[in-house]
């Protein structure tokens, strides 16, 4: 795998590696109040010529309606900060008309998020970048694509960087707990002592959501609707691409808003889930079995303490176990639901083409410039 650091890719010499390359960004949007700046940094980008469209997924609402406040901050902020507003487009997970060419009634959650965002976007060159980024620059999308610009064999670039303490109901805690405290012992684990997926432990930052990847790599993906997005797609483009084809960026500190424990605890559970339904269909090893589940627990235990900082993740680590017991207890009677890869269907690239003017994007597009989307829902 190759490593890197932002600085390594100047936006001069990364405009002269793209020639003919679309390079589209896809947020998927649930309410985040950083929304606005993470498009407008973007948009920075946009502006230089480096990145070709920014794609908004609103998911705000699961019942299929419009969160239109969501959508005025990203339509104001791309309306002040983009040359061209032609550039920046908004779609609802549940549109009728994308959820019909995708053949799939989900309309909520982070992998459906993605899928339908590449569907509907134009990019040779994917990148995805999360909502609640509240330090974003645009060293984020251009360090991301850079090493995919710069070096033919790399298709895949993940983020990892400094995630500083910061207070929780009056106490200090070290941010990347669940990388830190789970992920990484887990990887360990697999990698050293069952040896598969040996090098993703080589990952600073795996479960890191800002991504980027040709369109081709993505296109060959079956994507999860829900949790386990990151480490699918970590363990797929593997398996189909190999190890040689990953790079990881330093972006340097990342600030967003942290989940409580409870909520890490019940996420823990839905990825062990994840990544070991791919590792019992990739590579047939059974973590439900009895025997090796126990194993692994053990082993869990003794490894995740290498992550420790703070007397609070002696708990964590209790409750990241328990996480774990649960989900291989019930991965006998999980099935991964998955998105088929676009490559099995009719190709997607042009298909963004047909929604730029559906439903929420031609509402914010009759709106952004009067600031007022109130009254559009009757449209």
């Amino acid at each position: 795998m190759h490593d890197f650091d932002h600085t390594d890719f100047e936006l001069p010499d990364l405009l002269q590696e793209k020639e003919d390359a679309k390079i589209s960004v896809i947020i998927p949007s649930f309410k985040e109040e950083a929304l606005g700046g993470v498009i407008a940094k973007t948009g920075e980008l946009v502006n230089a010529g480096l990145i070709d469209e920014i794609l908004m997924v609103e998911g705000s609402t699961l019942n299929g309606e419009i969160d239109y406040e969501t959508i005025r901050v990203a339509a104001e902020a791309a309306l002040d900060s983009l040359e061209d507003f032609d550039t920046f487009k908004v779609i609802h997970q549940s549109l009728p008309e994308i959820c019909a060419l995708l053949e799939t009634n989900v309309t909520h959650g982070k992998g459906d998020a993605l899928y339908k965002g590449v569907a509907c976007s134009q990019g040779d060159i994917l990148v995805f970048l999360d909502a609640d980024i509240m330090n974003i620059e645009e060293r984020f999308a251009r360090g991301l694509v850079g090493p995919i610009l710069s070096f033919e064999e790399i298709l895949f670039s993940k983020a990892y960087y400094h995630r500083p303490k910061f207070k929780m109901r009056g106490k200090t805690i070290f941010g990347g707990r669940v990388t830190r405290l789970y992920m990484l012992p887990i990887l360990k684990i697999l990698c050293r002592v069952y040896n598969v997926l040996e090098g993703l432990e080589d990952f600073t930052y795996p479960l890191s959501g800002e991504v980027a990847l040709t369109r081709e790599v993505f296109e060959s993906l079956a994507m999860p609707h829900h949790y386990g997005i990151e480490i699918a797609m970590l363990i797929e483009i593997y398996e189909k691409f190999g190890y040689e084809t990953f790079s990881q960026v330093d972006l340097r500190e990342h600030i967003h808003h942290h989940r409580s424990d409870k909520a890490l605890a019940e996420m823990v559970e839905q990825i062990t889930r994840a990544l070991f339904w791919f590792v019992r269909e990739n590579f047939y090893l059974d973590f439900g079995e009895e025997m090796r589940r126990r194993s692994i627990i053990d082993l869990y235990r003794s490894r995740a303490f290498e992550g420790l900082k703070t007397v609070d993740d002696f708990k964590r680590i209790e409750a990241y176990r328990r996480s774990l017991a649960r989900g291989l207890k019930t991965l006998h009677e999980f099935e991964m639901r998955l998105h088929p890869p676009f490559a099995k269907r009719q190709t997607m690239k042009n298909a963004g083409a047909s929604f730029t003017n559906v439903q929420s994007s031609s509402l914010i597009r009759s709106r952004a410039s009067s600031r007022n989307v109130e009254g559009c829902a009757g449209r």
